[in-house]
């Protein structure tokens, strides 16, 4: 356990037949706004079948909701070529989300800002407002749970 031994340090989608990466050296000691707390997928979909998933990777969620790859970089990478894709976001805990357009990846590194209610998301409702702030709905498969929502980014 990593993080005050609150968050693994192999991601949990094992599931999801996602290679298992681990969180390296001192990242898991990082404090502050960049602090790690979650661990989340990234998912490049295609533009013109968005339920088909080109390729996922596990990813680290920091305290200020940046998403940052599992070595510590700050853009997270993915090894498909330049092109077109739809962006998506996945946690175990919470709905997923997704770009309501196409990205242009290619070499230099592209913000999706799911926080921005100028970004269009796939499907109606996708994100929930808190006050002033976009969140990611939360999800409980159990109905036990207080309904909230949690903000990830």
């Amino acid at each position: 356990m990593g993080c005050a031994g609150l968050l693994p340090l192999t991601e949990p989608y094992s599931l999801w037949d996602i290679p298992t990466p681990l969180i390296p050296g001192n990242l898991p000691h990082t404090t502050g706004n960049d602090a790690i707390v979650d661990w989340v997928v990234v998912e490049l979909r295609s533009p013109a079948a968005p339920y088909a998933v080109l390729h996922s990777k596990p990813a680290l969620l920091q305290r200020d909701g940046d998403i940052t790859d599992t070595d510590g970089d700050g853009h997270v990478s993915f090894p498909q070529p330049n092109g077109s894709y739809r962006i998506a976001l996945r946690h175990r805990n919470h709905l997923g989300l997704m770009t309501g357009f196409s990205v242009q990846a290619n070499a230099n590194p592209v913000l999706v800002d799911f926080k921005n209610s100028a970004l269009s998301t796939y499907g109606s409702n996708a994100r929930a407002w808190t006050g002033a702030v976009l969140c990611q709905w939360s999800g409980d498969v159990t109905g036990t749970a207080p309904r909230t929502r949690r903000r990830w980014w």
